[in-house]
């Protein structure tokens, strides 16, 4: 395949593509196979490093021999998976949104979509985290009195 860079110079193959040459030919001319597993390994690892950080936490704290510091890492996980959950539906969407506005060749709307997703996605977390503070959501997530101050300090 034969491209033409901004000097008009003959480009042979991906290789020699700029960086935003690249990101466009990942979604206009890559094989949808190759595309699909360059967006998927990101957010594949990002989950995959969350799960080892929980194993890891729950590993040492376990070596505490402290039931309580042990359920209460164990009540700490499902808020931290569920904030990641509600951020990355912004990502997921705004990718769609990217994806479409890439197609149409509107650049400056592309950037405009990924700006307001992520901003979206930081504000959703934030958000989420200060809930999880409130006692009856706390309440409801830990099960009741038992290993409050332990709960409270991880959530």
């Amino acid at each position: 395949m034969e491209r033409t860079s901004h000097s008009s110079t003959p480009v042979k193959g991906e290789a020699a593509l700029s960086s935003t040459e690249k990101r466009i030919y990942i979604f206009e001319k890559a094989p949808v196979r190759r595309a699909v597993l360059q967006q998927m390994l990101p957010t594949v690892a990002g989950q995959m490093v969350a799960l080892l950080y929980n194993l890891a936490d729950t590993f040492f704290v376990g070596l505490l021999n402290a039931p309580i510091q042990t359920a209460a890492v164990t009540v700490a996980y499902p808020p931290f998976l569920m904030m990641t959950a509600v951020s990355n539906l912004f990502g997921i969407g705004g990718a769609s949104a990217v994806s479409h506005a890439l197609g149409r060749r509107d650049m400056d709307g592309a950037q405009r979509i990924s700006a307001i997703a992520f901003w979206l996605s930081l504000a959703s977390a934030a958000v989420f985290s200060l809930l999880c503070g409130y006692d009856p959501i706390y309440q409801l997530l830990s099960g009741g009195q038992i290993g409050r101050a332990s709960c409270r300090e991880r959530v």
